[in-house]
């Protein structure tokens, strides 16, 4: 397994038309992660009410780190979970802590390996449970 180092760099703000986007919930606080085509992954700190548009860092974007393009998908799995998947079928996933530090991830960043095959599926994917 590879190491994840996760730095905290500050981007302007970008549009989220061409990336993937994922929402954690905590406190009320939400965390939108980003995944743009080259790899970055990001995110955005929504703080919500009073201001329907109250965004921390007033919008702009945290870059988490890059690399993430060695995945053939990433997808939340809820409760801070990213799961990663390889186009040689292995499955991993990140576990994001969150508060206080908005950058923190278990495990030092580093992936859990689930298991290998997951690429017989046509499709993997995360659904709440009721």
């Amino acid at each position: 397994m590879r190491r994840r180092t996760f730095l905290i760099a500050l981007a302007s703000t970008t549009a989220l038309c061409s990336t993937s986007v994922f929402v954690l919930a905590q406190d009320s606080i939400q965390i939108l992660f980003t995944l743009r085509p080259n790899g970055q992954l990001s995110y955005y700190t929504y703080i919500g009410l009073p201001n329907l548009n109250n965004f921390a860092n007033a919008g702009s974007e945290t870059l988490i780190s890059g690399g993430w393009n060695e995945y053939q998908r990433v997808f939340s799995g809820g409760a801070g979970i990213l799961f990663a998947l390889r186009p040689n079928g292995q499955l991993s996933y990140y576990r994001y802590i969150g508060l206080p530090n908005l950058n923190n991830f278990a495990n030092g960043g580093s992936e859990t390996l689930i298991s290998g095959g997951w690429n017989e599926y046509k499709d993997v994917f995360h659904r709440q449970a009721e």
